[in-house]
């Protein structure tokens, strides 16, 4: 360890003060499309795939190769065989018993909840197509067109105090808790390559066969990027049978992962993918060289990345190189939690380690997601009412054993993609003075996991800072070009991730925006208007934008995602009231129906209370301080620097966890 004053010598050194901005070329590096999105999309280990396969060909009538079939009900009906012990101290990787009376709540994999009843077009499984008046609904990438393109990207307002590093913690929670993953061939082998060719008839004649996977975005003939093209590529989710386990009533989605925020992004949400992350070695995760995570051997990578893939607990890993930088930033957190418990317990074996720093960093996310990066996205009142925030500085007993924390469609399907506005089009690498070393384009970015292979690890150290410093895009119907028209960009082919998102919503037949207003106490919309009886949590120009893109049809047909990310923000908060009250109430749920909830006074599962006064130190700040080579950071990692509010500060100033606390043959840890 160097001492502070040696760290600024190292900090003037390492100083530069040119501009260096370059765009990486946008060569595809073997990567192509459908690659990155079965990636993206599909995951690659779970057999949660398979298990909706055979459900839908069961549902449908359709028969599967013998070696293709896997009883479906084992996963998604059929009650846990082993009972659920409580003296046992750790959360168990899928997350089954936390709740002891219903072992599978919160559960990976298990059916999605609904707060609303799904409207699928037959009742059943059918997405919604069609207007509340009969007609067609308009194409999704038209309304992403109309609603949420813009040309420019310096044309997107970015926000004057927050970072960049808001919508890269909101990328990796929401990866923590929720993964709806896409149907796929029998041999597990991705559909979105040709989904247009196989889905486009029946999509233009406004149906679709009940079995069929594809649900393809039609192309409006004058799109002025994807021209000379019909249709984008989509394919629909895995379907499961509902709560009931009925074959023939209406399906439900799928949530691949863990609905805890239990670090599944780290350790993976079952016990094989938990194992392919250990080192089994002093509670060690895997590493590689310059303290990289793991490089992925499987099948399943080959054609994702640009050099080999990283590995992670979450499928999700390469997706864009900031991602992954923070993936890498978990993984030596867990290992310098455990090498530090080591020194405090020697006595300690591998399981023990590996356990209690899992337990420690899982903790730590929870302390940062609910107390710092939820405290910006929500308003004061949705915090106070969903039993958001802390209350220290003892323990908060919020468990609710009544309460089941599974996922909310609409929460995944829209609500929680919120974080798609804040995202900048292009992201900064910096040196450890916060000077520019290179600004990349994000559609240069994603699988391009050559960059922080070839700097040796550096990139990482880089991209963090970058976010630290750089702000993010304000909260509005505006989405960067990056995803709106570059989303997995190879040398012929993208998508768009606002289009995405409005079909996945039909996908899951999630109900209307209107309908959302009023299951959370709003007034719903009667005309295209700002006035009384309109749109009255809208300014003028976006309530322009959504009458031009429903043109013809009812308030009612608007779909939830493009309605709730055009509203204004409260105050407070920045998101919109109808995202407020969906995002408030899901992470209500996932706190009060969480067994392991890291403020609980539990003495089998829970902490003690200096344990528990260290936790509520922890800050991402200090994290990225522990694990890169910054001397320096901003208390708040999700705020702008402030001389008076937010300083730049020492990394030795900033508070840090003791883990002596947890120093067993130590009584001062009580």
């Amino acid at each position: 360890m160097v001492s502070s004053a040696w760290r600024w010598v190292l900090w003037a050194f390492t100083s530069g003060f040119v501009l260096v901005t370059s765009q990486p070329p946008g060569d595809t590096g073997g990567a192509d499309l459908t690659s990155r999105q079965f990636a993206a999309f599909v995951g690659g280990r779970d057999p949660v795939v398979q298990a909706g396969q055979t459900f839908l060909s069961l549902r449908d009538g359709r028969a599967l190769a013998g070696d293709a079939m896997i009883n479906y009900t084992d996963y998604f009906c059929n009650p846990v065989q082993e009972p659920c012990s409580v003296w046992s101290p750790y959360r168990t990787p899928n997350g089954v018993c936390n709740n002891l009376a219903f072992p599978r709540w919160g559960s990976a994999p298990t059916q999605m909840r609904r707060f609303l009843q799904p409207v699928y077009e037959d009742g059943i499984s059918l997405p919604r197509t069609r207007s509340v008046t009969g007609a067609a609904l308009p194409s999704a990438r038209f309304i992403s067109l109309i609603v949420h393109v813009t040309e420019d990207p310096d044309d997107i307002p970015k926000y004057r105090d927050i970072t960049h590093m808001l919508m890269q913690w909101g990328h990796i929670t929401d990866h923590d808790i929720t993964h709806s993953p896409v149907q796929t061939r029998p041999n597990r082998r991705p559909l979105l390559q040709d989904c247009c060719l196989e889905g486009a008839a029946a999509a233009a004649a406004g149906s679709l066969p009940r079995g069929n996977p594809c649900f393809p975005i039609s192309v409006p003939p004058n799109d002025p990027f994807f021209i000379g093209r019909t249709c984008l590529s989509f394919t629909r989710s895995i379907q499961a049978p509902n709560l009931q386990c009925q074959l023939d009533g209406p399906v439900e989605q799928v949530n691949a992962i863990t609905a805890f925020l239990d670090s599944s992004n780290v350790y993976g949400s079952s016990k094989e993918e938990l194992d392919i992350q250990r080192l089994n070695v002093d509670g060690l995760l895997n590493f590689t060289d310059y303290n990289l995570l793991p490089t992925d051997e499987s099948e399943t990578a080959a054609g994702v990345c640009n050099a080999p893939c990283f590995d992670a607990g979450d499928t999700r890993r390469n997706e864009q190189m900031g991602l992954t930088s923070m993936h890498t930033l978990l993984m030596r957190e867990h290992n310098r939690i455990a090498r530090t418990l080591k020194k405090y317990n020697p006595h300690w074996n591998d399981e023990k380690l590996f356990q209690e720093s899992r337990k420690i960093l899982n903790a730590m996310a929870q302390k940062i997601t609910y107390s710092d990066f939820l405290n910006i996205v929500l308003d004061p009142e949705t915090r106070w009412k969903n039993n958001i925030d802390s209350t220290g500085p003892g323990y908060a007993n919020v468990y609710e054993p009544s309460i089941d924390p599974s996922i909310r469609n609409v929460f995944g399907a829209a609500a929680f993609r919120f974080g798609h506005t804040l995202v900048r089009t292009f992201f900064s690498r910096r040196r450890p003075n916060y000077s520019v070393k290179v600004i990349h384009r994000l559609s240069d970015l994603f699988g391009k996991t050559k960059i922080i292979r070839d700097s040796k690890g550096n990139a990482v150290h880089e991209f963090l800072r970058g976010q630290l410093v750089d702000t993010a895009g304000r909260f509005d119907r505006f989405i960067t070009p990056s995803l709106t028209n570059e989303l997995f960009k190879s040398a012929t082919n993208s998508l768009d991730l606002a289009a995405f998102n409005i079909q996945r919503g039909r996908d899951h037949g999630t109900q209307s925006y209107n309908a959302w207003r009023q299951f959370c106490g709003l007034p719903r919309a009667y005309y295209f208007s700002t006035g009384y009886g309109g749109f009255t949590d809208h300014n003028e120009d976006a309530v322009n934008q959504l009458a031009k893109a429903y043109a013809g049809l009812s308030p009612d047909d608007v779909d939830i995602f493009p309605g709730a990310i055009s509203e204004r923000p409260v105050p407070g908060g920045i998101v919109g009231p109808t995202f407020a009250c969906l995002i408030g109430r899901q992470f209500g749920l996932i706190k009060k129906g969480d067994r392991f909830w890291y403020e609980l006074n539990r003495p089998v599962t829970g902490f003690t209370r200096a344990q528990l006064a260290e936790i509520r130190k922890a800050s991402l700040s200090r994290i990225i301080c522990d694990n890169t080579d910054t001397f320096f950071v901003q208390q708040n990692a999700f705020k702008k620097v402030h001389r008076y509010r937010n300083p730049y500060q020492s990394c030795y100033d900033l508070p840090q966890v003791d883990l002596s606390k947890w120093c067993e043959w130590s009584s001062s840890h009580w």
